[in-house]
């Protein structure tokens, strides 16, 4: 073992009899993309996400500052 101790039966999640495949999980997974591509597509967070380049002109005429959020070392 890898000195890893695996969580109680009880909380693991349903799982389908023939594969190995939970569908909470599944839907889970589902509902966090959802809400990730609309966070990028329809918000604040995502225009600066999309506007940040090496070029703080595209960042500029979106509307943000180029010193508002610095990815680069």
């Amino acid at each position: 073992m890898s000195g890893t101790e695996l969580f109680p039966s009880t909380l693991w999640l349903p799982c389908l009899s023939s594969i190995r495949l939970s569908p909470v999980g599944l839907v889970l997974a589902i509902l966090a993309l959802i809400v990730t591509a609309v966070m990028l597509r329809y918000t604040c967070i995502g225009l600066n996400l999309r506007a940040i380049g090496g070029n703080p002109g595209p960042r500029i005429s979106s509307g943000s500052s180029p010193e508002d959020t610095c990815f680069s070392p």
